[in-house]
């Protein structure tokens, strides 16, 4: 609505981006305090296989909370899971916006 409304799409993409990577930082911070969590060693694997990685689906509904929040409580690298967090967050906004932009009023 905000594109068609003439609003800069990459700034709206950068605030979108911004907002919800602190959404993912604060739920990996969150993560980080659990002391008592059921441990699932498969998923345990899994994460630790693919490590900050995984955080690149971080935007994907329902799983992407869980996602960063496990990655807190596996004390990943905050660096990286920044990073692939920024990456995947910024890719959906951009792809919205994209398709917004092709769809113009």
């Amino acid at each position: 609505m905000l594109i068609s409304e003439g609003l800069s799409p990459k700034l709206l993409v950068a605030v979108a981006t911004i907002g919800n990577v602190i959404g993912g930082l604060t739920t990996y911070f969150l993560g980080m305090g659990l002391r008592h969590f059921s441990s699932y060693p498969k998923l345990t694997e899994i994460l630790k296989k693919n490590g900050p990685a995984l955080l690149v689906f971080s935007w994907v509904p329902v799983i992407g909370d869980l996602l960063c929040l496990l990655a807190g409580w596996l004390k990943f690298n905050i660096f990286l899971s920044l990073l692939a967090m920024i990456l995947g967050k910024g890719l959906r906004y951009w792809w919205i916006a994209l398709i917004f932009e092709a769809v113009k009023y």
